[in-house]
């Protein structure tokens, strides 16, 4: 089983009929890296919801191992999930050099 890209988690969150708000976010101990995130006011739901929404077996299982590496930091009024292993990738090719 493969890890879960931070794009296939996106889109696995974004077409849930979850009540969230997908971001990136640093937690705590990330020292301003970045990762995938949602904040929600019900996390519990929130998190049914987008597991019991995908059909796919193996991708179901990948969102899982990520589910259970997250953590979480309340907001005031909401909580964001976060995902520490599930970081945007570069989109900009930093091996070639500027001439």
């Amino acid at each position: 089983m493969s890890k879960i890209t931070y794009e296939e988690l996106e889109e696995v969150i974004n077409d849930s009929q979850a009540d969230v708000r997908v971001q990136t976010y640093s937690g705590r101990g990330m020292y301003g890296k970045e990762c995938l995130g949602f904040t929600t006011n019900d996390p519990i739901g929130a998190t049914a919801e987008i597991v019991g929404n995908i059909a796919e077996e193996d991708l179901r299982d990948r969102v899982v191992v990520a589910f259970q590496n997250t953590r979480q930091d309340s907001m005031g009024h909401e909580t964001i999930i976060y995902f520490p292993g599930v970081k945007p990738e570069l989109t900009e090719d930093l091996s070639q050099s500027p001439d």
